[in-house]
């Protein structure tokens, strides 16, 4: 009969964890999937980290549904969908602006092994990309007054911060008079 109480106690303490933990569904649109579990999918895990070790599953690929489950303490799961939403949020408010710098001035931008636009990507949270080099050595576009599709540089992220860091790259070319 003690062993049976005890069993019973161990069950009881069993059944209020599990009442703690819920499993719900937030809606994300299936174009921001990639955006959440790219790099081995290190956002989820930073997120699931910062909210009590919650579990977050996208639907498989190639099944179309936008439901993303996230299980857990009832807390946490309620912290982290709302994370989740501020994410979304903010993916949905990025921009991508061109700005135009000379292809002759890209590596003194790019600094030594690009540290001076990793620093500019870093503080302004933005992505950065850069074109191609031309390997021709044609000229022509500098003269004719055209912009070549060789100096646009490309920037992706929340606007004002885009804004900025065009204006934190524009910075580094030298000034020739």
């Amino acid at each position: 009969k003690e062993s049976v109480e005890t069993a019973r106690q161990e069950l009881t303490i069993t059944i209020k964890e599990l009442d703690l933990i819920v499993e719900e569904t937030v809606a994300v649109d299936m174009k921001h999937h990639r955006y959440f579990i790219a790099k081995r999918g290190e956002i989820l895990k930073q997120i699931s980290e910062q909210f009590g070790g919650v579990s977050i599953s996208f639907p498989r690929q190639g099944v179309s549904s936008d439901q993303v489950s996230v299980k857990g303490s009832k807390e946490c799961v309620a912290a982290a969908k709302t994370r989740l939403l501020e994410m979304v949020d903010n993916l949905d408010k990025m921009v991508t602006i061109e700005t135009i710098i000379p292809q002759k001035y890209h590596r003194t931008v790019l600094g030594p092994r690009g540290s001076k636009v990793q620093a500019v990507t870093a503080e302004f949270e933005v992505q950065i990309k850069f074109p191609e080099r031309n390997m021709s050595g044609n000229e022509n576009s500098e003269q004719n007054g055209d912009s070549s599709t060789q100096d646009i540089v490309v920037i992706q992220g929340l606007a004002e911060k885009c804004e900025a860091a065009k204006n934190a790259l524009l910075a580094l070319v030298p000034i020739v008079e």
